[in-house]
């Protein structure tokens, strides 16, 4: 994580660079400038600002110490195993961990610039072509005073420039600005506010990945997601086991061929690929390692059974709007009947492997 005087002047930076690309939030650039020469100064403000998070969210220290407290943290898990000589103590080199981390997190920034990128190259072209329906011909040019038009004049044309606000209004609302960036519910964010979120998400990628890194150079193929008491769609999964990969299920399977109810257990990326939060943006579960496979079939068994069965007591109040807008992907708004249903018949169809259900 970063530390304050590190957000702060990350976001002194942010505030420059958006004031020397301020014509990108200027409705009359996008009319008067010729549209290769709009989709350059996107493209360099994109580089720009890719190099910047970078630089400033990708530290080495920082990801060096992040990776040091989950080792630390995934060790602790596993001391009783390590000193039973039941697994033996081979952690991944940190220095591989910190370069994994590093090309995921930068990755993960290019995706984000991407976005920006294209979100304003789009709100660009649907401005210019609605722009049109604002054009005053000239047969009206003479009677613009009669009718009151405020007229806006760019590249020879004239514009209706009440009309021409309107338009461009809704496509700040739409698509947001050069300093935001639209979230999977539809609604757009400061870019500041994402850096915030971005950072608490890193460090929980981090330790996730370290988890299941670490586990796979120890033999140990199956762990169990941490429970925060949170009240939004993670609930499904919280105290679960997962397998951390699918290389690791087959082994698990092979391994344990009565064991049956394994079929049924999802890895890690089953968990993220579903319709839930968990393991996604802003979500802080942890993956903790268990070495039960380590054992004969017999305690495994044994074992499994008694662990699985200790649930987590759901929420009596969970947060349906967050509910509804991670498991739809739909804007939760009060005004429409029939949402809260319609959240929790997607619940019941998309997690039906999973035992909860919202009361």
């Amino acid at each position: 994580m970063l530390s304050g005087a590190d957000k702060r002047a990350l976001e002194k930076r942010l505030k420059l660079l958006f004031t020397r690309y301020s014509e990108l939030d200027d409705a009359l650039w996008y009319l008067s400038t010729d549209p290769a020469m709009i989709r350059a100064r996107i493209r360099q403000y994109q580089v720009e600002l890719s190099g910047m998070l970078k630089t400033e969210t990708i530290k080495e220290e920082v990801i060096r110490d992040d990776i040091t407290k989950s080792l630390k943290s995934f060790e602790r898990n596993l001391l009783k195993y390590i000193e039973a000589d039941e697994i033996a103590k081979r952690l991944p080199r940190l220095d591989a961990l910190q370069e994994s981390v590093y090309t995921q997190y930068a990755a993960q920034i290019d995706t984000v610039t991407n976005h920006i990128s294209s979100t304003l190259q789009q709100r660009g072209a649907q401005f210019r072509a609605m722009a049109q329906a604002a054009e005053i011909p000239l047969a009206r040019q003479a009677a613009i005073e009669n009718y009151t038009l405020r007229a806006v004049s760019v590249g020879g044309k004239q514009y209706n420039g009440v009309v021409l606000g309107e338009f461009w209004d809704r496509m700040l609302d739409e698509y947001g600005t050069r300093g935001s960036i639209m979230y999977r519910n539809g609604a757009n964010y400061p870019l500041t506010t994402y850096l915030d979120q971005r950072l608490q998400t890193s460090a929980a990628e981090t330790d996730r990945l370290t988890s299941v890194v670490s586990a796979s150079s120890l033999g140990l193929t199956m762990g169990q997601i941490s429970r925060t008491g949170t009240t939004d769609s993670c609930i499904y999964w919280e105290g679960k086991y997962v397998f951390m990969s699918e290389e690791a299920k087959a082994q698990t399977l092979a391994k344990f061929p009565k064991m049956s109810v394994l079929q049924s257990i999802p890895t890690v990326q089953d968990v993220k690929n579903d319709n839930t939060h968990m393991f996604r943006w802003n979500c802080k579960h942890r993956i903790l390692p268990t070495a039960i496979t380590v054992l004969d079939p017999t305690d495994f068994a044994k074992e499994f059974d008694r662990t699985a069965a200790v649930q987590p007591a759901v929420p009596r109040r969970v947060n349906e709007t967050k509910i509804y807008e991670q498991i739809t992907g739909e804007r939760y708004s009060p005004k429409e009947g029939g949402q809260v249903e319609k959240m929790r018949e997607a619940a019941s169809l998309d997690i039906k492997r999973v035992s909860y259900t919202i009361q």
